[in-house]
């Protein structure tokens, strides 16, 4: 992507970052990195340290284990949110199933914009509860 105001409003389409104001999401544009990759290439290999949120911008990316199809995820997806927050090793192969870009925050750089501006926290806590709970319905 090129500049600063159009990668803020690519964020806004994204539910994580929907609820974060502009002048906010500038920040957090200035602390990602863009990440390409191509067609093919893996971007975290099975038994790899997760330590980042990803946020696709174009492309697809898939997600695989011993082989075989987990999902697939495309534009306005992300992953990597709860690694983000508690980095471990990934049981799954992510690798880019197109020519593929992505946004990358890692967990230390989320940490340091909560801590300048608590409404991103609030803007994720409700996203990351939904989550959970759609994964681990008996975790009420």
């Amino acid at each position: 992507m090129r500049l600063t105001f159009e990668k803020v409003l690519f964020l806004k389409t994204i539910p994580l970052f929907s609820g974060i104001p502009e002048s906010v999401l500038s920040d957090i544009v200035r602390k990602s990195t863009d990440v390409p990759a191509i067609i093919g290439s893996d971007i975290i290999k099975e038994g790899g340290i997760l330590d980042s949120l990803y946020i696709i911008v174009q492309g697809m990316v898939r997600f695989e284990k011993g082989g075989k199809t987990i999902k697939e995820l495309g534009k306005n997806s992300f992953f990597g949110v709860t690694y983000a927050f508690d980095p471990a090793p990934i049981d799954l192969t992510i690798s880019a199933i197109d020519d593929t870009l992505m946004f990358r925050l890692k967990g230390v750089e989320i940490y340091d914009l909560i801590n300048e501006h608590p409404d991103i926290a609030r803007a994720l806590i409700p996203v990351l509860c939904k989550r959970i709970r759609t994964l681990e319905p008996e975790n009420i």
